[in-house]
């Protein structure tokens, strides 16, 4: 057992700080072999991931001198502060020292490459090529950092603490039960399946508040509603006032939920949570099980995703106005998340030709009009998919809108059983 058995899952990146704290202990044996050491890393990743553990468990186990650096301080005082700890970490080497949250270190709006927290830092790690100090940073957004305090020689190891996956989720998840004394009458890897790609911190948020539910109605096991309202409120920062809401609006959002997930069943895809729940200006929410997120559409998509994706986000408007034969006015967030990803799609990636790709560097008010002339038509020809989908799963649509208006909340394992009695019709792109 060490200090990096804390963080729970996460196996190939506590492999990687196992590697470095060892260096930092023996690194004679290293420089033996004539390997140029780095000298500092910089570990990144969105809030609530355990970054700071990681790296107070890495000062831990390197068994040197530790100091950590905060932003505590008014800018002046600061400044000072970081010179002067970085002046005893030299004088105790082998040393390693913290700076914790490095992207909050400077304060200003603009031009943060000139802040002279960063520069200050720079010049230290510049003159501490031949000092026997190891520095770790961490950091939320490293694109608010310089590239000159990034790169190689300087903070150039860049180590990403990404999302916990389905099996670090489901990991993490059976840790904070097993400091409970609760038992889970539901399937861990259910939770772990919805709560895939968020935060460690939200993870702990649910099985608190289904724990606190529980509680409450002094039961000793955790019950499948408990973990609805704790997905509701724990992730969402909402609470079911479904009694609350008209007939007919739970009606409406019922279709709209049922359509989005029909179109992603029948594009081959999977479902793990529909809510019907009308809560402030929350009206109900499907979450798709790919995971799917903002970056992918840039990183590792194809056209056949993408297009995936933009029939999705019209599913519900298809639905609704398929039904009701008027026009969903419901549909804001949906139809500016889509709008976004597909003028980016094509003014920027080119997926539907160079000639609409936006130029850079230059206004070019005639080619934004095109773009958003294909956005419009593009739109069209998704929707229509989503329509005719709709169309050819109508009896599925139907059911799967009665069980949101009688449990307005459905898991992964509710919508299996659906469609155990009901197959959904797939339709090929």
């Amino acid at each position: 057992m060490d200090k990096f058995d804390r963080i729970i899952g996460y196996e190939s990146f506590k492999k990687d700080l196992r590697c470095i704290a060892d260096m930092l202990k023996h690194t004679s044996k290293y420089k033996k072999y004539c390997v140029d050491l780095p000298k500092a890393i910089l570990i990144y990743g969105k809030p609530g991931l355990g970054k700071t553990l990681a790296a107070e468990s890495l000062l831990y186990e390197s068994k040197r001198n530790s100091y950590i650096i905060r932003k505590d301080k008014p800018d002046e005082k600061f400044i000072e502060y970081i010179t002067a700890t970085f002046e005893e970490a030299i004088k105790n080497q082998p040393s390693i020292v913290l700076l914790d949250d490095l992207d909050k270190f400077a304060e200003s709006d603009e031009d943060r490459y000139n802040d002279e927290e960063f520069i200050v830092i720079q010049s230290i790690l510049d003159n501490l090529q031949d000092q026997d100090v190891f520095v770790v940073a961490t950091a939320n957004d490293i694109d608010v950092l310089p590239y000159s305090l990034k790169r190689a020689g300087r903070l150039g190891r860049h180590m990403h603490f990404d999302m916990p996956n389905n099996a670090d989720a489901l990991a993490i998840i059976n840790y904070y039960l097993s400091n409970t004394s609760y038992k889970l009458d539901v399937p861990a890897d259910l939770i772990a399946r919805i709560m895939r790609n968020r935060s460690c911190a939200e993870l702990k948020n649910v099985i608190s508040e289904a724990s606190l539910s529980a509680g409450f109605a002094k039961r000793q096991y955790i019950t499948k509603e408990d973990i609805k309202e704790a997905l509701l409120h724990g992730v969402l920062g909402t609470r079911e006032t479904y009694g609350e809401a008209t007939s007919e609006s739970k009606l409406r959002t019922a279709y709209h939920e049922a359509g989005h997930a029909i179109v992603a069943l029948a594009l081959g895809g999977e479902v793990d949570m529909i809510s019907n729940v009308v809560s402030g200006n929350i009206g109900g929410f499907t979450l798709k099980g790919d995971g799917w997120r903002e970056e992918n559409l840039i990183c590792n998509y194809s056209y056949k995703d993408y297009a995936t994706n933009c029939i999705i986000d019209l599913g519900g408007k298809a639905a609704t106005e398929l039904i009701f034969k008027d026009i969903d006015l419901g549909t804001f967030s949906d139809l500016k998340d889509l709008k976004n990803n597909m003028d980016l799609a094509i003014g920027a990636l080119g997926v539907n030709g160079f000639k609409y790709m936006r130029a850079t560097g230059r206004n070019d008010f005639g080619r934004g009009k095109r773009i958003d002339d294909e956005v419009v038509r593009q739109i069209h020809r998704f929707y229509n998919k989503a329509t005719k989908i709709l169309k050819n799963n109508r009896k599925l649509l139907e059911i799967i809108k009665d069980k949101l208006i009688e449990q307005p909340i459905l898991l992964y394992d509710d919508i299996v059983d659906i469609l155990k009695d009901c197959p959904v019709k797939m339709y090929e792109i």
